[in-house]
């Protein structure tokens, strides 16, 4: 009779999957393989499309607003609020994406674009487009670069240590 070599026990607990994990590199907070992305992810990324469409709205309106577009001032203004109602979704889905073991980068960089928001939204009440129109681009790039970390997969937990 051939003789079988004994099986290993199954893991239980939290290294349970360490050895899928330590192949494909993804570990969740509790260092065990990677399920997939956590509760409210998708909302996550509709959020950040959407904020990254909110700001490229505000880039063409003010460059609607430059070129002296009948209302253009005005347009600019009011689609201002649209930012905020994305900026509130995306922070929000943030927070609930990190309380569903997430990763705490897309919270970070949300929060802080809503802090230049607000910096964005104090020079363009003031008139200082020298710093308003750089700070809208960079804005701009911001949006799109979070939308691009959530969307590649790197803010459910997926950093390795």
């Amino acid at each position: 009779m051939p003789s079988q070599s004994p099986q290993p026990a199954p893991q239980t607990g939290p290294g349970a999957h360490g050895a899928e994990a330590a192949v494909n590199g993804v570990h969740d907070v509790h260092g065990s393989a990677a399920s997939g992305p956590p509760r409210f992810y998708g909302l996550l990324k509709a959020a950040t499309a959407f904020l990254a469409t909110t700001l490229l709205l505000q880039g063409i309106t003010a460059g609607q607003l430059l070129d002296g577009a009948e209302n253009g001032g005005e347009i600019h203004r009011s689609t201002s609020g649209v930012v905020i109602v994305a900026l509130l979704v995306t922070i929000t889905a943030a927070i609930l994406v990190r309380r569903g073991g997430g990763s705490a980068r897309p919270l970070a960089t949300s929060l802080v674009t809503a802090v230049l928001t607000l910096v964005q939204f104090a020079l363009g009440d003031s008139g200082d487009t020298a710093v308003h129109v750089p700070l809208g681009v960079a804005l701009m790039g911001g949006g799109a670069a979070l939308a691009a970390q959530v969307w590649g997969g790197h803010a459910y937990g997926a950093e390795t240590p």
